[in-house]
C-alpha cells in the first residue's frame, strides 16, 4: 500500500536524524530492525544509504550493518585491528537476512563483494563470505551461478584461495544448482583434493542429490579412506559414520562391501560409537545370505532397536539364526543363554508364525532332560514371554513348564494371565519349592510368592 510504503521511508529518515541522540544499544536495535523494512527497491536503496552513512563513523557500534551491499565500500580501506575483523564477520552474516529481497542488480553487487571477500588476510570474514554465497545460491540465476562456479574453481586451481570446509560448501551448493558437468567437476575435485568435505555437517544435502554413478565414486572414496591404515583415526571414524548415514543410497553389493570394510576396520575406542552406528544402519539393509552372515559377526550388537527396523524376511532369518545357535549343544551355556535373551527381546516384533516356531524350538530344548539345567531354565522363561505375546495360546503348556520344572520368580510373568485354579496350583508349587534342597530355588520361590 502506498501509505505504508511512504510511512516506512519516513521512519528510515527519522532514524537518520535521530542517530546523534541515541545510545549504542538503541542504535543497534534500530539498525537490526531495518532488515524488516526492505519491502521494495526504493526502501532497499534507502537502507543501503543509511548503512553507508553510519558505517563510516564508528565500526564497533554497527557490527550488524549490511556493509557488503555497498559497492563503494572497499574492505582494504578498513583498519586492520582485531576488533574490526570481528565486525567484518558479523556484518557479512547479515547479507542472508535480506538477500531474497534483492533485485538482480543489487544481487550482482553483493556477489562481487562476497567473491572479493573470499580473498585476503581476514580469515573469519573469508569464511562468512563463503557461507553467505552458499546461503543465497537458491536466489541466483544461471549466469550468476556459472560466474561464481568459475571463480571458485579458478581460484582453487591457481592457489589464489585455499580450500576449506566453508569454501568447499559454497562450491558444492553452487554446483548442485547447476548440475551436469559442473557438478561432476566439483565432485571429482572433492574426491581427489579435498575428500574431508564429505564429513562436513552441511555436506549431506549435497551428497543426497548425487546420481548413482556419482555416489559410486563417493562410496569408493570412503571405503579407500576407511581401509587406509595411514589415514587419521578421526577421519576413518567419519568415513564409517558417513557410510552408515548414506546407507539408503547404496546398492546391495555396496552394502555388503561397506559392512565387510567396517568389520575389518580397527576398533578405535575413541570413535567406537561411529562404527557402531554405521553397523546398525547397514545391517538392517542387508538381505538373504549376507544378512545371515552379518549376524554371525554382529550378534553382540543385535538388540531390540535393530529388530524394530527389520522386515519380515529379515526377522525370519534372524530368528532361524538364533534358534540354530540355541540348539547347538557345542556352544557354551552362557552363549546359548545370550541367544535366548535376544529371542526374548525381539519377540514383541515377531508375528504369530514366528512366535510359534520360537515356542516349539524353545520347548524342544526345555523338555530335553539331558540338556543343561541353566539353559533349560532360561528357555522356560522364554516360553512364558512367548505365551504372553501370543495372548493366551500355549498358556497351558507354559503353565506346566513352570509348575513342574521351574520354581523361580519367572512364574510371575504368566501368573497375571492364569485363572484361579492355575494360581492355586502355582502357589502350592512355590510353597513346596521352599523345601527344596537348592537354596537358589528356595530364594526364587520366596520372591515369587
Amino acid at each position: 500500500h502506498p501509505d505504508i510504503h511512504l510511512c516506512i521511508i519516513n521512519q528510515i529518515k527519522i532514524m537518520q536524524t535521530q542517530f546523534n541522540t541515541l545510545d549504542d544499544k538503541l542504535i543497534s536495535d534500530r539498525l537490526d530492525s531495518l532488515q524488516y523494512l526492505c519491502i521494495s527497491t526504493e526502501t532497499l536503496d534507502v537502507v543501503v544509504q543509511f548503512y553507508k552513512q553510519f558505517f563510516k563513523r564508528d565500526l564497533w557500534t554497527y557490527a550488524n550493518l549490511l556493509w557488503v551491499m555497498s559497492e563503494k565500500l572497499n574492505i582494504v580501506e578498513l583498519s586492520t585491528d582485531k576488533k574490526n575483523e570481528y565486525i567484518r564477520k558479523e556484518c557479512v552474516k547479515s547479507i542472508t537476512k535480506i538477500a531474497l529481497k534483492l533485485n538482480e542488480r543489487q544481487l550482482n553487487e553483493v556477489l562481487e563483494f562476497l567473491m572479493d571477500g573470499l580473498v585476503g588476510e581476514y580469515i573469519f570474514t573469508n569464511y562468512e563470505c563463503a557461507l553467505s554465497i552458499a546461503k543465497i545460491a537458491l536466489k541466483l540465476n544461471e549466469r550468476q551461478l556459472n560466474k561464481v562456479f568459475e571463480y571458485l574453481m579458478n581460484a582453487f586451481d591457481s592457489g589464489k584461495i585455499t580450500i576449506c570446509d566453508e569454501r568447499a560448501h559454497a562450491l558444492a551448493t553452487i554446483s548442485s544448482q547447476l548440475g551436469g558437468k559442473q557438478l561432476d567437476n566439483a565432485l571429482q575435485y572433492f574426491i581427489h583434493r579435498f575428500p574431508s568435505y564429505f564429513y562436513y555437517y552441511n555436506a549431506t544435502q549435497f551428497l543426497m542429490k548425487l546420481k548413482e554413478e556419482q555416489l559410486g565414486d563417493v562410496f569408493q572414496c570412503l571405503i579407500n579412506r576407511l581401509s587406509d591404515e595411514k589415514e587419521e583415526k578421526y577421519n576413518r571414524g567419519r568415513c564409517a559414520e558417513l557410510l552408515g548415514k548414506l546407507s539408503m543410497k547404496w546398492n546391495e553389493k555396496q552394502l555388503n562391501d561397506a559392512f565387510n570394510s567396517l568389520k575389518d576396520a580397527p576398533n578405535y575406542e575413541d570413535y567406537y560409537w561411529q562404527y557402531e552406528k554405521a553397523h546398525k544402519a547397514i545391517i538392517v539393509k542387508l538381505s538373504g545370505k549376507q544378512f545371515y552372515n552379518a549376524l554371525g559377526y554382529s550378534i553382540n550388537k543385535f538388540n531390540r532397536e535393530i529388530a524394530q527396523r527389520l522386515d519380515e524376511k529379515q526377522m525370519n532369518i534372524a530368528l532361524n539364526y538364533l534358534m540354530d545357535k540355541l540348539n547347538d549343544k557345542n556352544k557354551c551355556k552362557y552363549t546359548r543363554m545370550a541367544y535366548i535373551q535376544l529371542i526374548k527381546e525381539i519377540s514383541n516384533k515377531c508375528n504369530e508364525q514366528q512366535l510359534n516356531e520360537a515356542f516349539n524350538s524353545s520347548m524342544g530344548v526345555f523338555t530335553d532332560k539331558n540338556d543343561n539345567k541353566d539353559v533349560r531354565g532360561e528357555c522356560a522363561k522364554l516360553l512364558g514371554t512367548i505365551a504372553v505375546n501370543l495372548n493366551g495360546k500355549y498358556f497351558e503348556d507354559a503353565f506346566q513348564c513352570f509348575t513342574n520344572e521351574l520354581k523361580d520368580k519367572s512364574i510371575v510373568t504368566l501368573s497375571k494371565k492364569w485363572n484361579e485354579s492355575q494360581l492355586n496350583i502355582a502357589f502350592q508349587c512355590l510353597i513346596d519349592g521352599l523345601k527344596d534342597s537348592d537354596w537358589s530355588v528356595q530364594k526364587s520361590c520366596a520372591e515369587s510368592i
